[in-house]
């Protein structure tokens, strides 16, 4: 069914019409949709010569259109107008297995409307027997497939599963078994050798690729293996695992290899044995194998003293450069080999700069003495390419001697202290209640004890623009309101009396319903040592499209911190437990820790409890929670 939501705030208007009409003689799909007061919109999209697609589409005044081209960044543009309502837009440089996905804003009866989401796959490939990517488009490759989100088409199109009904009766009302992980989100269980799940993904360049299952089971034997259709057609060897504990006790496969085209596929995973639970795959470009950098061979230094096989006298403000490191095709982890007598010395792992982004902090723990080096491994933002890497003195006098250190593309668990955080969500309700309630706000923050809070509605975002909001005055003035314990980065603020301070912070763009400006934030912050992520963001109120499309991108920014405790507030304008928030959960890896029914706090890697206050003048409910890596 194709939904057309009406652009007007809080409402939205769903049409039982449709009628879809696919040829494939070069290949045009044409799309026509009844509209609320009788009339009809028409869209279509044509492959013309050139490796180009042109998309129309009738309106009264304007047709915009959104797409993304290979799960890229979604691009938003103003169609052009060919007279008579008609409007177009052309996209060029297309080759065969190109996937667009896309959808469009238009006019009808002076009200603005958006179209269901559309996939074109140029060159007419297509999922193999019917079967449609289960998100709306084809998981990106190299990435991670959750195991839950396989195609739809039903049994022997996407997937084979030899009972019927959902053992699990969790995500999705399918007869493919699934049940809540203790590790976030969804697995498939209740395994039977012979059954298979087939996923539609787009591999963005040619090359060899490790393929790393996530299983749980505790029984010995298992196996599997991989079928690869469409630009590549391979089968992979069989994969064999032992048992890791319990149903619910996760670890990864051994990697199965194969070489892939770019381009549009299909990866069947085919159970050979039956016995485990599975919960995700990752695709990933063939490991880099990374080496050893010997401290002293740096580039070029402030304040060290380099000794014979070590660096040392390395204190707060002090740098070290190491030129052009390569981090692979992915990088997420470092050792460093250090020795010291002192704690809590903190080194910042910067990229390009002595002020560049920090993709990795290290508190210092007493080794003992100066000449007893021990490794230490830790997670950084995950990183690819060739970059600078500077190695930053932040805090302490005598933080450590380094002898070497080395990249890894494993994630490791670290063994950071329990520590307590207490976060809050806040949509001070902008538009109507800002500056003129910043101390009410302020004096509620403050008596609710918390590290961190995000707000929503600080920014003015409800004007149709290009680009980020630049207009933060009503933060601002929460910001001067909260006083000298605080300190404010965008819609995020601190507690520095508390012992929190930022380490890095950056805003992410996200896509635009009708009528506002999206974006959201994101800080990485240091608590006495300890170090978490936080998130905040404010989804799209209109667009059920829209919404979906920040589900995923809120996923990737969480993402983007790796393994790093991470937790994300918002009003998410919709429910805590709807689809588009579960699949959040789903490709973040993190779960629901307070619900107010459309404000919500989740997380990752944190464990805790949430309250619901009252946050008068604000139109929205206070939610906090306190969070712990116990």
């Amino acid at each position: 069914m194709l939904r057309i939501h009406l652009a007007m705030p809080n409402m939205a208007f769903s049409l039982l019409q449709h009628y879809l009409l696919n040829t494939f003689s070069g290949v045009s799909i044409w799309v026509l949709c009844g509209l609320l007061m009788g009339a009809y919109v028409n869209a279509a999209t044509q492959e013309i010569n050139g490796n180009q697609l042109q998309v129309t589409c009738q309106s009264e005044t304007f047709c915009d259109i959104h797409y993304r081209l290979n799960n890229g960044r979604e691009l938003n543009i103003a169609m052009a107008s060919l007279g008579n309502g008609e409007y177009a837009h052309t996209i060029s440089n297309l080759i065969s297995g190109d996937v667009i996905v896309y959808y469009l804003t238009y006019q009808q009866n002076g009200l603005a409307y958006d179209s269901e989401r559309l996939t074109h796959i140029y060159g007419g490939a297509s999922s193999s027997a019917g079967a449609d990517p289960y998100l709306g488009f084809r998981a990106p490759i190299p990435g991670t497939i959750l195991a839950v989100n396989y195609d739809t088409g039903g049994e022997g199109i996407a997937f084979h599963d030899a009972t019927t009904g959902n053992s699990g009766g969790q995500y999705r009302d399918e007869s493919v078994d699934i049940e809540s992980a203790s590790i976030g989100g969804f697995n498939v269980g209740w395994v039977a050798s012979g059954e298979w799940l087939q996923y539609s993904v787009d591999v963005a360049r040619a090359g060899s690729f490790d393929i790393v299952a996530q299983i749980a089971s505790p029984n010995s034997g298992g196996s599997l293996h991989y079928e690869i259709t469409g630009a590549t057609n391979v089968q992979s060897d069989a994969v064999q695992f032992a048992n890791t504990g319990g149903w619910q006790v996760w670890a990864h496969t051994a990697a199965a290899k194969v070489q892939l085209n770019a381009g549009a596929h299909t990866i069947r995973l085919v159970f050979e044995s039956a016995g485990f639970n599975i919960h995700s795959l990752l695709v990933s470009e063939a490991s880099s194998s990374f080496g050893k950098v010997e401290a002293e061979s740096f580039d070029s230094m402030s304040g060290v003293v380099s000794e014979a096989t070590s660096v040392g006298y390395f204190d707060r403000g002090d740098w070290m450069k190491y030129s052009a490191v390569s981090f692979g095709n992915l990088a997420k982890s470092i050792t460093l080999s250090v020795a010291g007598e002192y704690n809590n010395g903190i080194a910042e792992l910067r990229l390009d700069s002595v002020s560049g982004p920090v993709i990795g902090t290290y508190s210092m723990e007493s080794t003992g003495g100066w000449a007893s080096f021990k490794p230490k491994s830790f997670n950084i933002v995950h990183t690819l390419g060739v970059h600078d890497l500077y190695i930053v003195g932040k805090n302490g006098s005598g933080i450590f001697n380094l002898d070497y250190f080395q990249l890894s593309a494993d994630v490791v668990e670290e063994t950071n202290p329990a520590t307590a955080v207490k976060a809050m969500s806040l949509n001070i309700y902008g538009w109507a209640t800002m500056p003129q309630n910043a101390d009410k706000y302020a004096a509620l923050i403050r008596s609710r004890g918390v590290d961190v809070v995000g707000i929503q509605e600080g920014v003015e975002d409800w004007l149709i623009g290009p680009g980020f909001p630049t207009n933060y005055s009503k933060a601002d003035a929460l910001g001067a309101a909260l006083g000298a314990c605080w300190q404010q980065r965008y819609q995020i603020f601190i507690n520095i009396c508390e012992g929190n301070s930022f380490v890095s912070n950056r805003r992410f763009d996200m896509t635009d319903g009708p009528n506002a400006t999206r974006t959201g934030e994101s800080a990485r912050i240091n608590k006495n040592g300890f170090e978490y992520a936080v998130l905040t963001v404010h989804w799209d109120h209109q667009s059920g499209a829209a919404k979906v499309a920040n589900a995923h991108e809120t996923a990737a920014e969480v993402n983007y911190y790796g393994a790093l405790p991470t937790v994300v507030v918002g009003d998410f304008n919709t429910g805590c437990t709807s689809h588009e928030v579960n699949t959040l959960m789903h490709e973040a890896g993190i779960v629901l820790i307070g619900n107010a029914g459309i404000d919500c706090i989740l997380a990752k890697r944190f464990n805790g409890t949430a309250q619901t206050f009252d946050a008068a003048p604000s139109d929205h409910p206070g939610l906090d929670a306190s969070l712990s890596t116990n």
